[in-house]
């Protein structure tokens, strides 16, 4: 399958390295996220993990970022703006605690 990178989180643009980041498939209904490999006690944490999958950490903001990104190139800036105005409300819940 081919893909394109739809995104790279803010604070790895700088960086060499390739993650946290999230792709699209051609077909444009799969989606390949990039991150960090869990340690073994979060992954031992995941429900129905199958033995042909693993998982990765990824920001919110970056599946945020792709999916709004992905909605202004199909023509929806208004759901874009929507999400962007998700992701403060996160942000300030998190700064929150």
């Amino acid at each position: 399958m081919k893909f394109r990178r739809l995104c790279k989180s803010n604070d790895s643009l700088s960086k060499a390295d390739g993650c946290p980041a999230v792709y699209l498939g051609e077909d444009l209904l799969t989606m390949i996220v990039q991150g960090k490999l869990l340690d073994a006690p979060t992954l031992a944490g995941l429900l129905e993990l199958m033995d042909d999958e693993t998982a990765v950490r990824i920001a919110t903001e970056t599946v945020i970022r792709a999916v709004e990104k992905l909605l202004v190139e199909r023509g929806r800036p208004d759901l874009a703006t929507e999400l962007e105005n998700v992701l403060a409300e996160l942000e300030v819940a998190a700064a929150a605690g």
